[in-house]
């Protein structure tokens, strides 16, 4: 139940203090979820990343 909560609380104060959807978020979520809690690499954060950034221009090319 605390790691649900520790997420919880961590995306619930990404989302509060930034404006300007993804890319306003990265910065956080980098300082957050790397370097802070160790959650996930750097390499894993910019591949999901760009993966997004197709997946939106793939979207609005058809």
């Amino acid at each position: 139940m605390k790691q649900i909560m520790d997420l919880f609380l961590t995306f619930g104060r990404i989302g509060a203090f930034t404006f300007g959807g993804g890319y306003a978020m990265l910065s956080l979520l980098n300082y957050e979820c790397v370097e802070k809690k160790k959650w996930i690499t750097e390499d894993e954060l910019m591949d999901g990343k760009w993966k997004s950034i197709l997946t939106v221009c793939g979207y609005r090319a058809v």
